[in-house]
């Protein structure tokens, strides 16, 4: 796509001062305005621009921004996740209450274990136990996706984590459901081909399970982890299902690093606290880890589509933007002046 320059307007102080222009080769969107600001509200998900383009409420400061982050610009994502936990401290409490969930939903099962004998009744149970945790945990991870994004323009409360979990409780747990089946046919072929591999070259036992362990890993990092945020873009973008499954693989399609290094971070700091003796592991895990988790990967994903927004406009994007500096600033942008 390319981005014709034209020359700034004099305007009143009144109007908007609108500009596409492109720089150095990356191309931005910058809408500068004076007294008035334009409306961002209309470029939310709706009729004209339902992708969900996010657009910042200070578009000016995305000048020459580029198309993936920087290494540094990666970690400074962590200070402003810390601060973002300090300012909205209210985020642990959802965490803290699905924990105490799983507490006494798995004291209930181990007492379920020992009243049941039969093989179907036992797999049936641990089957329903399953399905009862996800559907928890889908209501409370998009209560929580909700309060890390509304806290990122003004402080949330838990009125925001019930409203988000109400709206999208039922599709996330769809989601999650789906990504779990996923999980289970990788470990299944994981499984299954570590067994015939086994066999048929008569591995030893440590050896079948180190190349099992191989396989999974490499079916976690090179299937499942590219459908890991579909949670988020549900939440963040009010995407369709289908949607969010797409621009959760786009998203690690271009920042597969930062991805996969998420995962491992979250998968080692898991493991460690696992080892804590007691409960102090997981009062640490829930207080402190899954907020931050979230936190974390809600900036990111809304910083890198921030970027892509101003890399790569949609044409219905840009005539909403059109519309709207039209109407803010009385500009008359003509078809001419964006060409594909």
């Amino acid at each position: 796509m390319k981005i014709k320059r034209f020359p700034k307007p004099s305007l009143s102080p009144q109007q908007a001062d609108g500009v596409l222009r492109s720089a150095s080769g990356r191309k931005s969107l910058i809408v500068n305005t004076r007294e008035k600001a334009v409306d961002f509200s209309r470029f939310s998900p709706n009729q004209d621009n339902p992708k969900g383009l996010v657009i910042s409420d200070d578009v000016a400061k995305l000048q020459g921004i580029k198309s993936n982050l920087t290494i540094k610009e990666f970690f400074s994502l962590f200070p402003l996740t810390l601060k973002g936990l300090c300012k909205n401290p209210l985020i642990v409490i959802p965490t803290v209450i699905f924990w105490i969930f799983l507490e006494i939903l798995s004291r209930f099962s181990v007492f379920m274990n020992h009243r049941i004998s039969n093989t179907i009744a036992i797999t049936s149970w641990a089957i329903l136990y399953v399905l009862i945790s996800l559907f928890v945990m889908s209501f409370i991870l998009v209560g929580i996706i909700g309060i890390a994004k509304k806290s990122m323009k003004e402080k949330s409360g838990l009125k925001d984590f019930i409203m988000y979990s109400k709206k999208f409780g039922l599709k996330n747990f769809l989601v999650m459901l789906i990504i779990v089946i996923i999980s289970i046919i990788s470990w299944a072929m994981a499984h299954y081909g570590a067994l015939f591999i086994g066999r048929a070259l008569s591995l030893s036992i440590n050896t079948a399970t180190t190349l099992f362990k191989a396989l999974y890993v490499a079916g976690l990092v090179g299937i499942v982890i590219f459908i890991s945020f579909t949670s988020f873009y549900l939440v963040i973008f009010d995407l369709k299902i289908y949607e969010s499954f797409r621009r959760s693989m786009k998203l690690v399609k271009r920042e597969y690093l930062y991805a996969l290094a998420i995962s491992l971070a979250l998968y080692f700091i898991h493991y460690l606290l696992n080892n804590i003796p007691l409960v102090v592991g997981d009062i640490i895990e829930y207080v402190v880890i899954v907020p931050l988790f979230v936190l974390f990967v809600t900036r990111f994903i809304i910083v890198e589509e921030n970027i892509e927004s101003f890399e790569k406009p949609s044409k219905n994007f840009q005539n909403s933007l059109r519309r709207t500096l039209k109407e803010e600033g009385n500009l008359d942008y003509s078809k001419s002046s964006i060409r594909k």
